[in-house]
């Protein structure tokens, strides 16, 4: 499984500013040609230079996968122009919870969402992401997006993760391990992103860090 280790300007939390499905990345528009080519080559997808909310934060305020896209409120129109004329479904996520990377985690079948997003919030999480959703918290927070990794293999997760969360994930079906990023952060998502294709992560998560990455995510 191919891999990357980068840095925006010495933060390690890639999980801010990149965004991924199978097929495109979301990635700040200043990105170094050095970073480029290394998401470029880890995860096997074209480069979407943009921005949200006119800031750099991709992971934080889009969650994507290979079916739709939603974007935070705080999107500007031309933003949500130039996404609508590459990805065939965006849509502006209305909700108070703005970071929405934060609070949701998607593969093309299930998203873990906050269990502060009402009814009508989960039911257009799943019709734009066509999937099915599950509200739960990870490691007592109430942020799932922020500490896990899903992708359709399986999730990487907090590694303080509770009995009754794990019970619940191994219900749901889902291939998950413990573990931190970033040399001992626990908030997975914020530091990394991973697809069907490989991963990249900040330069200071440990081999350890990424051989729990490894067996989650590579080819069985």
């Amino acid at each position: 499984m191919k891999s990357a280790q980068i840095t925006f300007g010495g933060n390690d939390f890639v999980g801010f500013f990149v965004k991924t499905n199978d097929s495109y990345s979301l990635v700040p528009r200043g990105i170094n040609k050095k970073n480029e080519k290394a998401i470029k080559e880890a995860l096997g997808t074209e480069l979407v230079k943009t921005t949200i909310s006119n800031s750099d934060l991709l992971g934080i305020f889009s969650v994507i996968n290979n079916n739709g896209m939603l974007l935070s409120p705080l999107s500007y129109s031309k933003e949500i122009k130039e996404l609508k004329e590459i990805f065939d479904v965006v849509e502006i996520f209305n909700t108070d919870l703005v970071a929405i990377g934060n609070n949701i985690a998607a593969n093309d079948k299930l998203a873990i969402i906050s269990p502060l997003f009402s009814k009508e919030e989960e039911k257009f999480i799943q019709d734009v992401l066509n999937v099915e959703t599950i509200k739960l918290t990870i490691a007592k927070h109430l942020t799932p997006g922020a500490n896990m990794i899903l992708t359709n293999k399986g999730a990487l997760v907090n590694a303080n993760l509770s009995e009754d969360e794990e019970e619940k994930l191994k219900e749901i079906g889902i291939k998950f391990f413990g573990g931190t990023l970033n040399y001992g952060t626990p908030y997975v998502g914020i530091c990394g992103v991973a697809n069907k294709n490989g991963y990249c992560t900040g330069i200071s998560s440990t081999g350890i860090e990424l051989n729990r990455i490894e067996l989650i995510f590579a080819e069985s």
